[in-house]
C-alpha cells in the first residue's frame, strides 16, 4: 500500500482499433503493462469509447456460468476486470469509494457477451446491495447491466521464434472489449490522471479461482464475497492519458 502508484499511459487515439480479438495490428504501436506472468494489457480510447486488450494463454478467459446472477459475476467463473476512478479530483489515496468510482467486469455467459458496471458510490441511493461473510459485510450502491453497449472478440494466436533448440511455437489468446465513456461516466482528456486498475478473474467449473491484477498485488482472495467485490482504490496505479504524437510533416 505504500509503494507509489504505477502509471499506465492510456493513449488517446484518432482511429479506434477494431474489436475483432486481433492484437497485431491495432495494438502493434500500444504500450503493454504485466498483470502476470502469462497475461499483458493495454488501454485507448477513440471515438468516444474505452478499449481494452489482453494477450495472454487463456484458451476460455471470458467463460462464465453466471449461474448467480449480474450482481455475483465475479464469483462464478472467468472475465475480464477494469477498475475505474472515473473523477479525476477524488483523492488519490482513499481507502473508500468515491463517487465515480466503478468496476466494469466482462464476460461471456453462454456464449453471450455479458457486462456489469459495480458503482459502490452513488449518492442518493435508498437500499444499496450488500456483500456479506462470517468476516465482514460492505454494500455497493448499484450494478447496472450494461452488457448491450459493450463489446468483446477474441482470437488464437500462434507464434514461431527460433531458439537454440530450433523453431517453438507457442499459443497465445488474444482479447478486446470496449465500452462508450458515457456509461462508464468518463471524460479523457490528454494529460489527465485518474486512478485506475486492469485485472482478470480465471474459472474453472463455474467458479473463479483466481483473480489477478496490473498494479493491486493483494487481490488473491477467493473464497470470501465481501473481499471479491470490493473496490480499493488505495492499491489501484495511475491511468495518465496521453495525446497521439503529431504526425511527421510531409517532404
Amino acid at each position: 500500500q505504500q509503494e507509489a502508484a504505477k502509471v499506465f499511459p492510456v493513449s488517446l487515439r484518432d482511429e479506434p482499433p477494431k474489436v475483432d480479438g486481433r492484437t497485431d495490428e491495432d495494438w502493434a504501436e500500444a504500450e503493454w503493462v504485466a498483470v502476470d506472468e502469462q497475461t499483458q494489457a493495454a488501454l485507448c480510447v477513440a471515438a468516444g469509447r474505452l478499449y481494452a486488450a489482453f494477450r495472454t494463454q487463456e484458451p476460455a478467459l471470458l467463460d462464465n456460468s453466471g449461474e448467480s446472477g449480474l450482481e455475483m459475476l465475479f464469483k462464478t467463473g472467468g472475465a475480464i476486470d477494469l477498475m475505474v476512478g472515473t473523477d479525476p479530483a477524488a483523492p488519490a489515496g482513499r481507502a473508500a469509494p468515491a463517487p465515480g468510482d466503478l468496476r466494469l467486469l466482462i464476460a461471456r455467459v453462454e456464449g453471450r457477451t455479458v457486462a456489469a458496471a459495480y458503482r459502490p458510490n452513488v449518492p442518493g441511493t435508498a437500499k444499496p446491495l450488500v456483500f456479506s461473510s462470517p468476516a465482514r459485510t460492505i454494500t455497493i450502491d448499484r450494478v447496472d447491466d450494461v452488457s448491450a453497449a459493450v463489446e468483446a472478440a477474441s482470437e488464437r494466436r500462434t507464434v514461431t521464434r527460433q531458439t537454440w533448440r530450433g523453431p517453438q511455437t507457442e499459443t497465445f489468446y488474444d482479447y478486446e472489449v470496449s465500452a462508450p465513456l458515457e456509461v462508464l461516466g468518463l471524460a479523457a482528456r490528454a494529460g489527465q490522471e485518474i486512478r485506475g486498475d486492469v485485472g482478470i478473474l480465471r474459472g474453472r467449473g463455474g467458479e473463479t479461482c483466481e483473480r489477478v491484477y496490473w498494479h493491486n498485488k493483494a487481490s488473491g482472495v477467493v473464497s470470501d464475497v465481501p473481499s471479491e467485490a470490493a473496490l480499493t482504490p488505495a492499491l489501484w496505479g495511475t491511468w495518465r492519458f496521453v495525446a497521439p504524437a503529431p504526425a511527421a510533416p510531409d517532404r
